[in-house]
């Protein structure tokens, strides 16, 4: 199970991260859970956060059957909602980009890509909080956490640190 889901009432946030060899089933399984958690709303901001993924069989296809299922959770609300992918690495980045390119004319969702935790977070106007701590986010990544031009994820600098 290559993800997980954070709830943050407080702030209103859902937080979902994805890693390693993500498939069609892991997003319908995740996508199944939120929804069915009491404590989501459709109107909460999304963070989306696809660091380290490495392969995915989720092609075009199955991001169009998705956005027709959030298309339809999405028509009735009232304001726009903002949905920030962050993603380091290209892959992940791609993915990020062909989910915006597919969900954007759903009127109330303002989508956004980040490769920078803070740029993302500040995006949600969240960047003064301390959500990224929260959360285990590398907000400033120096030299050390950078790999290939890209910043590692904070479970890859806690283990470049030997921690």
């Amino acid at each position: 199970m290559p993800y997980r889901y954070l709830i943050f009432a407080d702030i209103d946030l859902l937080y979902v991260e994805y890693w390693g060899d993500v498939t069609r089933q892991d997003q319908q399984d995740l996508l199944s859970s939120v929804i069915a958690d009491p404590r989501h709303r459709f109107d909460m901001a999304k963070l989306v956060h696809v660091h380290d993924v490495t392969s995915t069989d989720i092609g075009f296809q199955d991001q169009h059957e998705l956005h027709k299922r959030l298309r339809t959770s999405y028509e009735g609300l009232a304001g726009r909602v903002k949905w920030v992918h962050l993603a380091y690495g290209d892959l992940a980045f791609g993915m990020a980009r062909m989910m915006q390119s597919l969900m954007s004319d759903i009127e109330a969702l303002e989508i956004e890509n980040f490769r920078s935790a803070r740029e993302a977070l500040d995006c949600l106007g969240l960047a003064d909080t301390d959500v990224g701590e929260r959360l285990g986010l590398a907000l400033e990544p120096d030299a050390s956490d950078v790999a290939d031009g890209q910043p590692l994820s904070a479970d890859a600098q806690r283990d470049s640190a030997g921690r």
